[in-house]
């Protein structure tokens, strides 16, 4: 719906040993992208997943829905509907700026 290309990864529970709040899944992401995970953009609505993203080392925390702010990532939309990948650059219309 946000015109975002299908993930070539995906990693779910049972794929990693720790599961989130842990930065286990995005580690693991970003090393099967083939990516530093300071180069990855991270969208979640829950604080164990925010945390898990900051544990991480990911580049940029997005934030999805109103509730999200409490848990400090770096932006908050109010959902995916207007997130867009144009190509070269994400475009967002965000709520707050969390930092």
């Amino acid at each position: 719906g946000a015109g975002i290309p299908a993930p070539a990864v995906l990693v779910a529970a049972e794929d990693v040993n720790r599961g989130k709040p842990a930065p286990d899944p995005y580690v693991r992401a970003a090393r099967l992208l083939g990516r530093d995970p300071g180069a990855c953009v991270v969208f979640e609505d829950s604080p164990p997943g925010i945390s898990a993203a900051r544990a991480a080392g990911a580049g940029l925390v997005v934030g999805v829905g109103a509730g999200s702010g409490a848990a400090d990532p770096d932006l908050v939309v109010h959902d995916l509907a207007h997130v867009r990948w144009s190509g070269e650059a994400l475009c967002l219309r965000v709520l707050s700026g969390a930092r």
